[in-house]
This record gives C-alpha cells, sequence and structure tokens, in this order.
C-alpha cells in the first residue's frame, strides 16, 4: 500500500472511530458504563499517534522538501496552522484517561472530546480535499513510495 492510500484509509478510519464515539456519548447516561467508550477512544488515540507520527515527521517535510512551489506553501501552512494536534491529543489522553475519570466528569469529557473532533475533521477534510491532491499531482513529493 502506497503511504498516500494508507494516510487516506488512516483518515477513513478515524473519521468512523470518531462517529461511533460520538453515537457512543450521545445516548450515554448516568450510571452507565463508560468501558465502552474508553475503549474506543483509546482505538482512536492509538490510530492518531500513528498517523500524526506518519505525517508531522515524514509526510509534511517530503512535501516541502519536494521542490514544487504549491506543495512546498501548502504543506508548510498546514503544518503552521494544524501542527499543534499531536501536542491537544496527548494532552486530550492524559485527561481522559480512564472509564472512571470520563463517568466522573462525562459533561467535560464530551464537551473536550467534540471540540478535539472538529479540529481532526477539519484536518482530515483539508489534507484530503487538498495536500493529498496535491501530493497525486505533484510528482516529486510523496504519495507513492511505501510507507516509512
Amino acid at each position: 500500500m502506497s503511504t498516500l492510500s494508507s494516510l487516506r484509509w488512516q483518515h477513513d478510519q478515524a473519521s468512523q472511530l470518531m462517529l461511533r464515539l460520538t453515537n457512543l456519548t450521545a445516548v450515554f447516561r448516568p450510571g452507565d458504563n463508560a468501558f465502552p467508550i474508553a475503549l474506543q477512544l483509546a482505538q482512536w488515540v492509538s490510530l492518531m499517534r500513528t498517523h500524526l507520527l506518519t505525517e508531522d515527521e515524514w509526510f509534511y517535510p517530503a512535501m516541502i522538501a519536494s521542490g514544487d512551489a504549491a506543495a512546498v506553501a501548502t504543506a508548510t501552512s498546514f503544518q503552521d496552522d494544524m501542527g499543534h494536534l499531536a501536542e491537544q491529543l496527548e494532552a486530550f489522553d492524559r485527561r481522559w484517561s480512564s472509564s472512571a475519570v470520563i463517568v466522573a466528569r462525562f459533561a467535560s469529557f464530551r464537551q473536550d472530546m467534540l471540540t478535539l473532533f472538529a479540529a481532526f475533521d477539519r484536518r482530515i477534510e483539508r489534507e484530503n480535499g487538498t495536500l493529498y491532491q496535491l501530493a497525486t499531482a505533484t510528482s516529486s513529493a510523496p504519495g507513492s513510495a511505501p510507507a516509512p
């Protein structure tokens, strides 16, 4: 699987997990067990760690090093605009590390989750709609090489 195909697949998986978590939290009631939420959340966090590491440490720098003016400008702009999400993900994971913590402060958890998901949705939309299209069109940009 090419790097670009893998990144797109990860976007699809992340979006599905975010939808599943949004639905799980929408029907959650006081006294419910939050373990299913914590389990899905752990899967999403793990996927996003891998995804962000690949993008932030390899894909974005490769786009910037491609020499293509549009690729350089777009990747630099996106990196400046959205490069902080890894830190936000880690802070979120530390704050909401167990089902007991989620249950104890559920309203705060859900608000934090929805805020973080909105930021990831925006990044996924922008990368799918612009950056990955540009990588496909730019012969010197990454995308067809195997993932590192």
